[in-house]
């Protein structure tokens, strides 16, 4: 009888690397078949825009809550019109697959709320905001949906809470108050708290619609913080009390300007055009500032410097390159008149070499129904010039501006070269002594 042979130690090596081999390359097919599926789903839900397309979707895992969530999202944020009921069944299978993400329940009192479930919506708010309470996207949903109850306390509570966590939403949530009919001064002290910042950039959204009244009342609780007003607010609040022609609150503001920024007492008798010998550096953009435009037109810079050929005074300094025909009136000062009056607008011109027909000059306006505007002399050529313009205030004229101009030649090729320093501006009320000496 022939006995088995006995089989050699380790023979079930080589057949359990194989076997492993071949589970390791199951597992590889399934785990990229699995990714591929999701990718396919994922750019479904971004993309499709027909109901069909999203029949990939069922290739991803069903018992992943975030899987869930995105066809929630689909339904109720993507599709047009939404599907609620859907949204509903996706959400609330988000939050039994992972009931510890405060986002599953805030998505789940979305779509009740949306669906009329109102005590199911707020159940879910509490406990989203229990969750995560510090999320500012929990709270601004939490209170979008109590200002949709009408309930304004509760909603400014949670918005003025995401507000405080993320301030870039305030722009956004306050102008809803604002078309709810909420006073600006509630609004501010509801949602804004004591920041500065934002007080300040609220401040300035608001004089786009509130009466000079309101603004007033603004300005009072929010345009004075703490280390008083930045230069943005005050330039904006000046400018809404000229258009809204509030012109002895703009005299008092800018009085409040000059001492902050200058620490100068200013005298609007004594001193009628604001800096206009330029001994003053610009430290205030706007106003009665002289105001020199960003980006000039080629052919001409314009600086206010001491580069002056006779003395190192400072002075408006134009430089004509001649390689453009340049027109501009981007050179502007405001200043303040009385109705009915008469004044003299002197100012000092130093040429050297302005080649043209048609060089820069003065153009005065006083803004009133209808406009009085009075051009300057043109200069030219070389040599300083002594200057003035006598005009008298309509009736109803308060405000008044100087603008240095040049026109477009109608020559051909009439290219403007040279440089012209202007200085010594000032605008004198006319009397019986200016007259006599006007005459001298």
């Amino acid at each position: 009888m022939s006995i088995p042979s006995e089989k050699p130690a380790g023979w079930w090596v080589p057949f359990g690397k194989a076997t492993l081999l071949v589970g390791l390359v199951i597992l590889s097919i399934a785990a990229t078949r699995r990714l591929i599926a999701q990718a396919r789903a994922e750019f479904a839900f971004e993309y499709s825009t027909v109901s069909d397309q999203l029949a990939v979707a069922p290739e991803l895992d069903p018992a992943v809550a975030d899987y869930a969530k995105s066809r929630g999202d689909f339904w109720l944020k993507v599709s047009v019109p939404a599907q609620l009921d859907l949204a509903a069944l996706e959400y609330r299978k988000a939050v039994e697959l992972n009931p510890y993400e405060a986002f599953h329940w805030s998505d789940w009192g979305q779509v009740c709320w949306h669906l009329g479930q109102i005590e199911s919506a707020e159940r879910a708010f509490v406990i989203a905001e229990s969750l995560d309470p510090n999320n500012y996207v929990i709270q601004r949903d939490i209170g979008d949906f109590y200002l949709a109850q009408q309930q304004i306390g509760m909603a400014a509570q949670h918005h003025a809470l995401a507000i405080k966590l993320n301030s870039s939403l305030a722009r956004s949530i306050y102008a809803v108050y604002w078309n709810l009919g909420e006073s600006p001064m509630t609004i501010a002290e509801s949602l804004l708290g004591g920041d500065v910042k934002l007080l300040r950039r609220y401040f300035e959204d608001c004089l786009a619609w509130v009466s000079p009244e309101e603004a007033e009342q603004l300005w009072s609780g929010l345009g004075r913080p703490e280390g008083g007003a930045d230069q943005s607010s005050l330039v904006a609040y000046f400018d809404f009390l000229i258009a809204h022609q509030r012109y002895p609150a703009a005299k008092e503001l800018w009085r409040q300007i000059a001492n902050q920024f200058y620490h100068v007492q200013w005298d609007p008798e004594q001193e009628i055009l604001w800096n206009g010998s330029f001994d003053l550096p610009l430290l205030f953009d706007g106003g009665l500032s002289w105001r020199i435009a960003k980006q000039l037109p080629n052919g001409v810079q314009a600086v206010i410097s001491s580069a002056k050929r006779t003395d190192k005074s400072q002075c408006l300094w134009l430089h004509f390159d001649g390689k453009d025909n340049v027109a501009f009136s981007h050179i502007r000062h405001f200043f303040f008149v009385e109705p009915g009056e008469t004044y003299v607008l002197r100012y000092r011109v130093s040429l050297l070499d302005l080649t043209t027909d048609n060089g820069p000059y003065v153009r005065l306006t006083v803004y009133s129904n209808p406009l009085l505007r009075q051009n300057g002399q043109v200069v030219t050529g070389t040599g300083p010039r002594e200057l003035e313009q006598e005009f008298t205030v309509p009736p109803d004229g308060q405000w008044a501006e100087i603008a240095i101009c040049r026109d477009r030649s109608e020559k051909l090729n009439a290219r403007i070269n040279g440089d012209a320093w202007f200085d010594g501006f000032s605008v004198e009320l006319k009397t019986d002594t200016t007259s006599e000496t006007l005459r001298k």
